[in-house]
């Protein structure tokens, strides 16, 4: 049996969960929005980088692609625990 996790571990925790930390591309075209624990919440591109019928399309195949890549991510660090 662990021990139940110390207050401010707790604290900490949720105060990740509930932070947002914010990326840009180099030429402010692409920005990226974050959780406190690296979890991808949005991907917006500026309009004016494409056809406004195009952007909202690119932006679901980007938060898709990078929440995929990020899972098998996690994957990959369960499965190095595991070992």
């Amino acid at each position: 049996m662990q021990p139940a996790p110390e207050l401010p571990v707790i604290d900490l925790e949720e105060r990740l969960a509930h932070a947002s930390a914010t990326g840009r591309s180099a030429d402010g075209t692409v920005t990226v929005v974050v959780s406190g624990f690296g979890d991808v919440r949005a991907v917006r591109v500026d309009p004016q980088a494409l056809p406004l019928t195009e952007v909202e399309a690119l932006e679901v195949a980007i938060t898709q692609a990078v929440s995929a890549a990020l899972d098998a991510s996690r994957r990959l660090v369960e499965q190095a625990m595991a070992d």
